[in-house]
């Protein structure tokens, strides 16, 4: 069954009721009669409390963290909504105030019509009362609302419908059988009439008596769930492609009686569930079974979004109990025939190897989810009783498959290669469906495709690289037992469970709109800063060998509320990323892709998903950028991009253009520039070479004469610039000790006052904005000194600070006040300056920087400030000089910042790995 679904929705039903009956003052009823044989049997979920004017007052004037973000979803501002109309009535009227003070109510869900949920209250009241609360009614309506009226039973149902109310339009209410019943729904009331004289009373109904008995007796609120009508509720909520499975969902258990707690930043609701021995539920599996301590978190990444982890005395058992199971479910007979077909395959038993080798908990787990790929990032997970043993007994299988489908085993096993130390092998796993089919269709959404070993765990994935970064994660200790907030939160949750859902509501979110749809979908999507707060909940069962089983559902908020960096995907490339990713564009889509090389010199084209394109061979490093031309004037795109001894030019599917690469005459020396004059696609391409002399190209690649530059005294190491100033052009260039400001033609255009050794780290930057208005290129020389040169060739130094030679320096407006300011990156530091020379902020960084500092823009106020570090860290800054939130984050290399995907919030910085992954962290705005 889909019980990742109902788990889930539990887990949503519990918050929702939660923020009902959390509100309930303590004490008990007194009126010793309960009003919930007044309900009508189809209710899916019912709240009870003893003082209901109180938990209205608190209802709408709540003083708690995590009910404020709660209150947020719609779901529980209707509720809200309502309370905050009644508590209004209760401040005008005494005596409505005084008549709710204390006595028994219930609150239950019904459904109305296929898509559409709503509630039905019911107070209870003495016969003494009655004319009371009718003249109270009256008192209150007869100014605030259009009564009318029915008969129904021989009982006169009210219809108010009120006047200028923003937030309930009609209220209908009956006084009947010593009890108050109001609904916005006349049908709920007329169903609560008719359910009073009926010999089919709900706590009578399967289980609800037996729970009903084990409900605290001083406690803020009784929740009790019916999970036989739960799936009706659901069906508003999800998708129409999953609604199909909500019948399954009645094979769960039967009734819950939960108590509700609430303290500031924690809702949770604990009591028991009931599963009879006369049914086939999901539950019974357990019956007999010891519950355990779940320890999935021991191999788990700290970005897990959700696991759930099985725990049992004997898998022998267990799978015998889930074999029973199956027998009323369609995947029974699939079951049996996977078993037989691979028996008759390999001869091996395949239900037996698991029995020998499991040690009392299976598991499912997702990492941060991309998208609504939920399969791709999702894992099986069994521990066992010996690594060792159980690697023989699966090796055993695949080479029994191998021979049977004469496959050479080498090549169904990779090795996944972390550092010169560290090694592990990702082997195929023939029989996927077998581990689906297995465990249940809780387990239906992944694609086992892959296993490997981690520790006394055997773990299958989707794919070699999802595997690949799971181990990574473990080799990095990067694991979930690791979290200060996680291990804080489980020393909250009983120790023991059969059944333990764990969710990071933060990183979720792709889950539930996986499976939800319409207004429920977007709402998440408009919520997803709430949920950040959101990242540790948790769901419990746990079996105490009767048929009561003891249920937990906590909600927690965490005590840091900010968004995390998540992952969004991530992608094996052959070696480690050498080359900044850069962000290129699709002519045929204008979507952002991503090209990149590696330490082999392979170059790569990736899409917005990650997935790679098309791949090509090179013959070295990658100087400098990657320029995109439209060689053929057709709105097409190539890339362009030079090495130390070719130029390149590669079409979006790989294929070099009619005669690239071009063989250079000598090594280069600096990265080739593109220049555009006339944006005409009349292309420039100049490089410099180890003889000095600086060349000249067209786009295809023929030697233009027309650049009479000559000879530099030293090699030329920047890049070579070209600027438009009014209507005149000026194409820049330095060696070791010269500057020179050229025309088109390689004339000297400027003569410079003077000689400087600029750094080899820093390009010019022209500003028109300069104080005097005088428009001037600005630089650095090697000893971090900043040279401004004007259009008459006159030179100013300013000297803010003695830096290295490999300092690095660039001029941006980085706080966005419309000025520049000067940014070094200098060994482990990074400094920033305005243009006046005062320090805004200087900050030490874990190691020395590997390249220049980059500006992004996240909004028109938004500046950041990115660099990465030796030690495999992106930086990212605000203009205080504080860290952005999440950062600093794992990467190596230079990383590029941007928006691959509109439709999802946030920017994307896709960044290398050491061990050869191209990753695509999602950054918050």
């Amino acid at each position: 069954m889909r019980l990742q679904i109902l788990l889930i929705a539990l887990l949503f039903f519990a918050l929702l009721f939660a923020f009902i009956g959390i509100f309930a003052p303590t004490g008990s009823s007194n009126s010793s009669e309960s009003v919930i044989n007044a309900v009508p049997v189809d209710a899916g979920i019912i709240l009870q409390s003893d003082k209901p004017g109180e938990l209205i007052k608190t209802m709408a004037n709540s003083d708690y963290s995590i009910l404020n973000d709660l209150q947020s979803f719609s779901e529980l501002r209707k509720i809200k909504n309502l309370s905050i109309a009644l508590d209004s009535i209760c401040i005008i009227n005494a005596k409505i105030a005084s008549f709710l003070s204390s006595r028994k109510v219930s609150v239950s869900t019904h459904a109305i019509g296929k898509n559409s949920i709503d509630f039905l209250f019911i107070l209870r009241i003495n016969a003494s009362e009655i004319k009371t609360a009718q003249q109270i009614l009256a008192e209150q309506f007869s100014e605030n609302a259009v009564v009318t009226e029915k008969k129904y039973n021989n009982t006169t149902i009210y219809s108010a419908n009120l006047i200028n109310s923003k937030t309930i339009e009609t209220v209908n209410f009956a006084i009947h059988a010593d009890m108050l019943i109001a609904s916005e729904s006349i049908l709920l009331v007329e169903d609560a009439i008719r359910q009073t004289s009926a010999l089919s009373i709900l706590k009578s109904s399967s289980g609800l008596d037996k729970v009903y008995a084990t409900a605290g007796q001083n406690v803020l609120a009784n929740l009790f769930v019916n999970y036989k009508i739960l799936p009706l509720h659901l069906s508003k909520y999800i998708s129409n492609k999953h609604r199909k499975f909500l019948g399954s969902y009645r094979r769960f258990s039967e009734w819950a009686a939960l108590d509700i707690s609430i303290a500031d930043d924690m809702v949770s609701a604990r009591g028991f569930s009931y599963a009879s021995p006369k049914t086939n539920d999901f539950l019974n599996i357990f019956l007999n079974q010891a519950p355990g301590e779940p320890s999935l978190q021991n191999i788990l990444p700290a970005n897990t979004s959700l696991f759930m982890s099985l725990n049992f005395e004997a898998f022998s058992s267990f799978l015998g109990n889930f074999t029973t199971f199956l027998q009323q479910s369609p995947d029974y007979h699939k079951f049996q025939k996977d078993l037989r077909d691979i028996k008759k395959e390999t001869g091996i038993d395949f239900d037996k190897v698991m029995a020998r080798i499991i040690d009392k908990e299976i598991g499912l787990a997702y990492t941060e989810i991309e998208r609504n790929d939920i399969a791709k990032n999702a894992f099986i997970i069994v521990k066992v009783k010996d690594a060792a043993a159980a690697k023989n007994e699966m090796l055993a299988m695949l080479e029994a498959y191998a021979r049977a489908k004469h496959k050479n085993l080498v090549k169904l096993s990779n090795n996944y290669k972390y550092d010169s130390k560290t090694e592990f092998t990702i082997y195929d796993m023939p029989y996927p469906d077998i581990m689906r089919t297995m465990f249940g269709r809780v387990f239906s959404q992944m694609e086992p495709n892959k296993f490997t070993f981690i520790n006394n765990y055997l773990v299958f994935g989707s794919s070699f690289n999802s595997l690949a970064l799971l181990q990574r994660e473990n080799a990095l200790q990067n694991t979930l037992n690791h979290s200060a907030e996680f291990s804080e939160f489980m020393s909250s949750l009983t120790n023991k469970s059969n059944i333990f859902v764990f969710s990071n509501a933060s990183k979720s979110a792709n889950f539930f709109l996986h499976y939800t749809d319409g207004a429920l979908r977007n709402e998440i999507l408009a919520r997803i800063p709430t949920l950040y707060k959101f990242q540790t909940n948790a769901i419990q069962f746990a079996s105490n060998k009767t048929d009561m089983f003891f249920t937990n559902v906590t909600i927690k908020l965490s005590k840091s509320a900010k968004k995390d960096v998540n992952t969004v995907w991530s992608g094996k490339l052959d070696s480690t990323v050498l080359y900044k990713p850069q962000i290129v564009i699709n002519h045929n889509n204008n979507e952002r892709e991503i090209f990149v090389q590696d330490l082999k010199n392979m170059v790569y084209l990736l899409n917005k998903d990650g997935k790679v394109i098309w791949n090509r061979q090179i013959d070295g490093p990658i100087i400098g950028q990657v320029t995109q031309i439209d060689y053929f004037n057709n709105k097409k795109l190539q890339y362009l991009f030079g090495t130390e001894n070719n130029i390149y030019l590669i079409d979006r599917l790989g294929n070099y253009v009619e005669k690239y690469p071009i063989t250079l005459p000598y090594p280069a020396t600096n990265e080739l520039s593109v220049f555009d004059y006339e944006n005409n696609r009349d292309y420039r391409i100049f490089i410099a070479c180890s003889n000095k002399k600086v060349y000249l190209f067209d786009k295809t690649g023929k030697l233009n004469d027309g650049f009479g530059f000559g000879e530099s005294k030293s090699n030329i190491v920047t890049p070579i610039q070209y600027f438009k100033v009014g209507l005149r052009e000026y194409i820049i260039l330095s060696d070791r000790t010269d500057t020179y400001i050229l025309n088109r033609k390689g004339k000297q255009e400027i003569k410079i006052n003077g000689t400087f050794a600029r750094a080899a780290n820093s390009k010019f930057y022209f500003d028109n904005t300069l104080a005097g208005g005088k428009p001037a290129w600005i630089t650095t020389n090697e000893t971090g000194t900043v040279y401004t040169i004007d259009l008459k060739g006159n030179i100013t130094e300013k000297t803010l600070k003695a830096y290295s030679p490999e300092h690095h320096f660039m001029y941006a407006d980085m706080n966005a006040d419309g000025k520049k300011e000067y940014i070094f990156a200098d060994k482990s530091e990074l400094d920033i300056y305005q243009s006046s020379g005062e320090l805004i902020f200087s900050k030490s960084l874990s190691a020395s920087v590997t390249g220049p500092a980059s500006i992004y823009m996240f909004s028109a106020q938004a500046f950041k400030t990115g660099i990465t570090t030796s030690d495999n860290k992106v930086h990212l800054f605000n203009s205080d000089g504080s860290y952005y939130q999440g950062f600093p984050i794992s990467g190596a290399g230079k990383f590029s910042i941007t928006i691959l995907d509109r439709n999802i919030p946030g920017y994307n910085l896709i960044v290398g790995s050491t061990d050869g992954f191209i990753v695509n962290y999602n950054v918050a705005i």
